[in-house]
């Protein structure tokens, strides 16, 4: 009687959480194993019959139902496969993903229809429970907050600003861009009844451990793909403006495609250590070939977070291991003691959770609009506005986090709907009992919890491929069963299916035929016509398309840009000015805007050239001497600009020294003159700026006043013997200037002369043969200084100097056979090139 009532407590305790096929351990009951039989749980006292049984069970078969009621266990792994739906979604995900990810508007549509089918093809029977239909209601509303007016009486700070002194014409909506939010909008809403559909598809257990089979085929076609393609250096045509090799057009989404892949792999191959099926070995080579493109592929934050995820899953399976506890035990701590040392060393977690602090306060851009938001579709447009720094080189257009991003675009509302759905969901699969309830359930929520994680680290990760794949492992980590007894209205989901099918449809025969309805189609559209209006000189039909372009993307700086160049072509100067302005206020950190400002106004104010060539400078910081250069190249023979180089160049000594080092000879002379007469020793340079300007006054040919220079000031500069053998040069006092140059310069090592006139034959035929032989051809230099056969000498350093990889020792060796032949020219000249090579004089 005692065996019977702990009988009946296990039953209850394990009530309404079936196995499913990915758990090998299939325990019953010993009652049970012996009548074939299984309780059915809640209380009901009725008993299931097993699968040998042809009751119940396959009458519940032959009708095609692809859920039992909670608690029933289907376990035949004879039983037919159910899960057609399943395949169909796999597969439209296999052509997003060639389709570049989503990144595109052909992309976009497929995927819009590819959801529209579904809801039409395998419309939901129920909800997804009161938590989670709350949250969806929340997260779709806060996505069309956007379109509120002016973030409901929130507007940041550079709106206003931008309004009210530059003038700028800015939607009334919280979104700068209307129709991006509406696009936007419509790929979230789809995303959703995409997991709606998922979640409820005809599926039983030998379904779901063959579809996972099929996710593993998948990534074992992404791994081997992503491997070639990086190692022969492939380019992807769907992948403009990615890195390296890969479907996406985002920098980092294929390496987070190759990480989930590479965890699910991992887990489902390790599955082939307790079940004898062969499908599961599939998964270890996808696991490997997906490590090794992550390795070639260089995505070193995504390979960490493969170890994590291989290393948890890991973990599990041996706490769900048949051995003991102390040996699971011990098992499970050197794991995790390996993989905390493996984070805590330089470029793990720590790094990569420090890599969220992004380049612009997305904080800030939350508090600044917390209710609406700033709308879907324009992060990267309004980030410069949030920048905490900048440097030359980094790009400004960094996005937030994905969770980060939802803050931002959707507000309060939008963000609490993420986490009340979020919450749905781990409260119907009951995440504190799927890892002893099925391996391969527990395997599918573990991927998604990668990918939440990495929502917290780095940029945005949201392609639309990677949320399709997570939202399909996720409807795979439910429960069989119908769980769910609410019902949404039918004619809801036709209605958006059918809206789904419509737009997709569109989008995709626009993108074919270039039809401007999508944002992206607009935006080409009109910019090919200014193309077009610009190459005919149509100023009015220019600025027209500029117009449309701007009202498209009105925090775009490069449309004022050029906008304001027309102005200039037609003399309003005013227009062209403020035009000018809203440039560098939309853009404040990019060097482009003012330098190309400042070429534009050449030829009509130089004055305002001056102005934005200044602004260019101090937005270059630390390679404002870099820019400077660059700007006093291109201005060597533009008479127009000459001043206001000049003028620039005197604002800071390293201009200065630029400006020295690169004007012609009368202009060069005249500057000197002037910086000579405010400080004859040049004091206002440095030590390396001083050494700079003397080298290109004496290469220039000049002689006395350099040397007049030289014997008060030597010790303010670098390498002073040098500079002064060649005043020396310039005043054709040779043998003073190759005795400083001796004395300064370090002979080099030259091997033992050979003595065996036999083997000095075979040295000269060696070099005769392989003339680029340098080390005989120190050897035999060696044998003609000791003969004192200079014109032998001359010849044989000649014939060695012809290449251009020929060591710089034999140029030293060249100049003392001239110097002992009594030829100081040459020798000088020789011993200059030396010292050139070996001190690198370029730039002293």
């Amino acid at each position: 009687m005692k065996y019977i009532c702990l009988l009946k407590k296990f039953n209850t305790m394990n009530q309404g959480y079936p196995k499913d096929g990915g758990n090998r351990g299939r325990r019953r009951s010993r009652s049970a194993r012996l009548r074939g039989t299984e309780k059915r749980p809640s209380g009901s006292g009725r008993r299931i019959p097993s699968a040998k049984s042809p009751t119940k069970q396959s009458v519940f078969a032959k009708k095609g139902l692809s859920r039992a009621p909670i608690g029933i266990t289907q376990r035949n792994s004879n039983e037919p496969l159910i899960g057609l739906g399943m395949i169909h979604a796999l597969l439209g995900i296999c052509i997003l993903t060639l389709l570049g990810g989503g990144g595109h508007v052909f992309a976009e549509g497929f995927a819009l229809l590819l959801v529209g089918f579904f809801v039409l093809k395998y419309p939901p029977r129920t909800s997804l429970g009161r938590c989670f239909n709350v949250g969806a209601v929340l997260f779709l509303a806060g996505a069309l907050m956007g379109l509120l007016p002016g973030g409901l009486g929130l507007l940041p700070e550079w709106r206003e600003v931008g309004a009210k002194e530059h003038l700028l014409d800015l939607p009334l909506s919280s979104t700068i861009s209307p129709i991006q939010n509406l696009e936007a909008f419509l790929l979230l809403a789809a995303s959703l009844c995409w997991f709606y559909c998922l979640s409820q598809l005809r599926i039983n257990f030998n379904g779901r451990k063959w579809i996972l089979f099929w996710v593993s085929v998948f990534s074992l076609f992404v791994g081997i793909i992503a491997m070639v393609g990086l190692r022969y250096g492939w380019h992807y045509p769907g992948s403009t403006g990615a890195e390296s090799f890969g479907f996406f057009s985002g920098p980092g989404h294929m390496g987070w495609l190759l990480l989930l892949c590479g965890v699910f792999t991992f887990g489902y191959g390790l599955e082939s250590l307790t079940d004898r099926s062969p499908q599961f070995l599939i998964g270890l080579p996808a696991a490997a070939l997906c490590f090794i493109a992550l390795v070639l592929g260089k995505n070193y934050n995504a390979l960490l977070l493969y170890f994590v995820g291989i290393g948890l899953y890991s973990g599990l399976r041996i706490l769900g291991a048949e051995i003991s506890l102390r040996k699971r035990l011990a098992a499970v701590t050197l794991l995790y003691v390996a993989v905390i040392v493996s984070l805590s060393v330089e470029g793990g977690l720590i790094d990569l959770c420090k890599e969220d602090r992004l380049s612009f306060k997305a904080w800030k851009m939350f508090i600044e609009m917390p209710l609406t938001g700033i709308g879907l579709g324009n992060v990267s447009t309004l980030s410069v506005f949030y920048l905490e720094n900048w440097q030359p080189g980094i790009s400004a257009l960094r996005l937030p986090n994905d969770f980060m991003w939802a803050a931002c675009t959707m507000g309060i509302v939008g963000i609490m709907g993420l986490f009340v759905m979020l919450v749905g969901v781990a409260r119907e699969i009951e995440i504190s009992k799927i890892f002893r309830v099925g391996s391969l359930r527990a395997l599918t929520l573990l991927t998604c919890l990668i990918y939440l994680l990495v929502g917290f680290t780095g940029e945005g990760r949201h392609a639309l491929t990677l949320v399709f794949l997570v939202l399909l492992l996720l409807a795979l980590s439910y429960p069989l069963g119908d769980r769910f007894k609410g019902r949404l209205p039918s004619w809801l989901w036709r209605g958006c299916g059918s809206l789904f099918v419509i737009v997709g449809s569109v989008w995709i025969i626009a993108s074919l035929v270039r039809v401007p309805i999508h944002s992206k189609l607009i935006s080409e559209a009109n910019e090919l016509k200014y193309q077009e209006a610009l190459a005919e000189q149509d100023v009015e039909a220019s600025i027209n398309s500029l117009n449309r372009l701007i009202r498209l993307e009105p925090t775009y700086w490069y449309w004022y840009h050029e906008r304001a160049k027309l102005m200039l072509a037609s003399r309003e100067y005013e227009k062209a000015e403020l035009d000018f302005d809203r440039a560098r206020f939309l853009e404040p950190y990019l060097i482009a805007p003012p330098y190309w400002e400042g070429e534009a106004w050449f030829g009509y104010r130089g004055s305002k050239a001056e102005v934005a060539w200044r602004e260019a400078l101090k937005r270059a910081a630390g390679d404002s001497e870099g820019l400077f250069a660059r700007i006093m190249k291109k201005s060597a023979n533009n008479f127009n600009k000459r001043p206001v180089v000049l003028r620039l160049a005197r604002e800071a000594p390293g201009y200065g020294a630029i400006y020295l080092e690169q004007a012609d000879k009368a202009l060069f002379l005249q500057e000197l003159n002037h910086y000579l007469q405010e400080d004859p020793s040049l004091g206002q340079f440095n030590r390396e700026e001083r050494t700079r300007i003397l080298l290109r006054w004496v290469r220039l040919g000049e002689f006395q006043e350099p040397l007049n220079y030289l014997e008060q000031y030597a010790s303010s500069l670098n390498l002073a013997w040098y500079l002064q053998s060649y005043v020396y040069q310039n005043g054709a006092l040779f043998e003073k200037a190759v005795g400083l140059l001796r004395a300064g310069l370090s002979a080099p090592m030259l091997p033992d002369p050979e003595l065996d006139s036999t083997k000095v034959a075979l040295l000269e035929r060696e070099l005769a043969s392989r003339p680029r032989n340098y080390k005989v051809g120190l050897q035999l230099i060696s044998l003609r200084l000791m003969e004192e056969a200079y014109e032998e000498g001359i010849v044989l350093t000649n014939q060695l100097l012809e290449y251009s990889d020929a060591p710089p020792e034999i140029l030293y060796w060249q100049a003392e056979f001239y110097s002992r032949r009594g030829n100081t020219v040459e020798s000088w000249l020789s011993l200059e090139a030396y010292a050139q090579a070996v001190l690198n004089l370029q730039r002293l």
